[in-house]
């Protein structure tokens, strides 16, 4: 007798095919599940009216799959098991893109400049969570700019990390902390990035014998280190007291009296030449070097002059005056000034001052323009070296305060530290000379001078004293 023909096996072989076909719907109910947990309607049942999707093709896609294994399910009479990573991979779209806009609905934000902003809770680094502040500029790779309430300035942000912030605006911020602020370093960074500059100040100050143009390629480092984190407001003060502006930076620093001021942070100079990341990526060329710019350095500033514009201006305002011309006002009585050139030309000076700085937008414009324009460093200098040979009648210092020396008026045209050496030099040489001199005492020198006399022509007689000298002596 045939298998087929026993009815034991035909009522075993209907029970398998049952229990197979209602673990494979119970399968199918498990991903129509799934489906509505992701976002995607599940499939309807069979004969039901279909129903208008708001999902683009991708969904009736993946429900033509899923309507077309549960018919398999039901209808087939397969005896082996049915695998469901099989089943989950068969309704998985083959196109990633397909993929990302069936399983992972996201919606995207991109805030305008001004827009005020907070920080998400996942941001990056996790000190930022939780801050609010605005859109200050949207950059070309999609990130923006954000300044804090506070005052500090995050860069490179996307969007991701921002939520818009229900607040009308920023907050504002305490009058010690409006400028620059960086409330997410504490001193443990301070003396890092203080570290840096010592290091990198004391490495460029060194080749400034070989590359001139080296202060704006150490404050293109600070700005590029800025760009990476905010710098610590104690930090940003010393810098900017010695003429950082940003990216218009080119003066040479106080270079002695900045690595003492950053020494007083509280951190101790590091060794030299480990500061290669705080400029890595950079090539000195020839041109960024100062060495292709020769036919141009008789019409402007030395590339390692240190500005002394901002302070002169900040002097000049202190003393009480609205601007330039009030203040050269006050050194000429109003009946000498009609014949007086010298009047004539620091009015001149201080009128041109006036009207350049007029046209700045705000003081921080006013500090760059002071830090990097030649004609104003020019008109200011000639003032302060008015005041000072008036103050002190020093005409030579009243020379050198100048930022232009003209030809023939007695100042060295070799630089200050070659200038230093020679008068240390000749100091020392004077004082070994003044010190062998002494030790040879006055004997000594009363025989060098008396050397080569006693005997003229024909013979002199000796002196009485010496014969008196060789005379023995009788006793009593």
């Amino acid at each position: 007798m045939r298998a087929s023909d026993d009815p034991v096996s035909e009522a075993s072989a209907s029970a398998d095919l049952k229990l197979e076909n209602e673990r494979l719907r119970k399968m199918v109910e498990d991903l129509r599940a799934q489906g509505t947990e992701s976002g995607i309607p599940p499939p309807p049942p069979p004969g039901a009216p279909p129903f208008p999707s708001s999902h683009a093709e991708p969904v009736s896609q993946n429900n033509a799959v899923m309507t077309a294994f549960r018919a398999f399910a039901q209808d087939s009479n397969v005896d082996g098991p049915l695998s469901l990573t099989a089943v989950q991979q068969a309704s998985q779209p083959n196109n990633p893109e397909m993929a990302s806009k069936i399983f992972s609905p996201t919606l995207a934000i991109e805030f305008p400049q001004g827009a005020a902003v907070r920080f998400t809770e996942d941001a990056v680094p996790s000190s930022l969570r939780g801050l609010r502040g605005e859109i200050l500029e949207r950059m070309t790779d999609g990130t923006a700019r954000v300044r804090l309430n506070g005052g500090a300035i995050v860069h490179s942000v996307r969007d991701a990390f921002l939520l818009p912030d229900m607040r009308q605006g920023p907050q504002p911020a305490s009058p010690d902390r409006q400028h620059y602020v960086n409330p997410l370093l504490d001193d443990t960074q301070l003396k890092a990035q203080a570290s840096k500059v010592h290091n990198a100040l004391e490495s460029w100050s060194k080749q400034s014998s070989s590359v001139p143009h080296w202060p704006r390629l150490f404050w293109e480092g600070v700005v590029q280190m800025q760009s990476n984190e905010p710098l610590h407001r104690d930090l940003l003060r010393v810098l900017q007291a010695h003429g950082y502006v940003g990216d218009a930076t080119i003066s040479a620093p106080r270079t002695d009296a900045l690595l003492k001021q950053l020494k007083d942070l509280g951190t101790p100079a590091p060794t030299a030449g480990s500061a290669v990341e705080f400029f890595s990526g950079q090539r000195i060329t020839p041109t960024a070097a100062g060495l292709g710019d020769i036919s141009s350095w008789h019409s402007k500033l030395p590339s390692d002059h240190q500005y002394a514009g901002p302070e002169i201006y900040r002097s000049v305002l202190a003393s009480g005056v609205r601007c330039m011309r009030d203040y050269v006002n006050q050194f000429f009585p109003i009946d000498a000034r009609a014949h007086s050139n010298e009047y004539l030309d620091l009015f001149t000076q201080a009128s041109t001052i006036d009207f350049a700085l007029a046209k700045a937008a705000s003081d921080d414009e006013i500090l760059e323009t002071l830090g990097t324009n030649d004609q104003l460093e020019i008109s200011l200098r000639r003032i302060a070296a008015y005041v000072h040979k008036k103050r002190t009648g020093d005409a030579d210092a009243a020379m050198r305060i100048l930022a232009v020396q003209p030809p023939g008026s007695g100042t060295d045209i070799a630089p200050h530290w070659l200038v230093t050496e020679a008068s240390a030099y000749s100091q020392a040489e004077y004082k070994r000379r003044e010190r062998a001199r002494a030790q040879k005492g006055p004997g000594a020198k009363g025989a060098d001078k008396g050397a080569g006399k006693g005997k003229g022509r024909g013979g002199a007689k000796s002196h009485p004293k010496a014969k008196a000298d060789k005379v023995p002596h009788v006793p009593g």
